[in-house]
């Protein structure tokens, strides 16, 4: 009977070590794993850029005039993500327009 409990106290010890090995070396590969991610995405960062503009004036960009088609059931918040503007630069820009613009404005 004694030995069967220290058999089983030898089992229990032997699989706690097994295990703590394991588990550190899973938090190390984990942990190396984490590191080559993070400095592989840090290559592939980039930037947009953009033309400036003339000495002497304030403006970017350039003035763009979009028809709405004759059958729009679409909301202002449509074309300005078709177009990629903000929602309140197009509300500014047409004031009065409403959020569901008229057909052919």
């Amino acid at each position: 009977m004694r030995s069967h409990l220290l058999s089983q106290s030898l089992t229990k010890a032997c699989v706690a070590l097994i295990s703590h090995t394991t588990l550190k070396t899973m938090k190390l590969s984990t942990l190396l794993a984490a590191a080559f991610a993070i400095v592989g995405f840090c290559n592939t960062a980039s930037a947009v850029t953009y033309p400036l503009p003339t000495d002497g004036s304030r403006l970017v960009g350039q003035n763009q005039v979009i028809t709405i088609p004759d059958d729009n059931k679409q909301p202002l918040e449509y074309f300005a993500a078709k177009y990629q503007m903000g929602l309140s630069n197009m509300l500014e820009a047409n004031p009065g327009g409403g959020y569901l613009p008229a057909e052919g404005r």
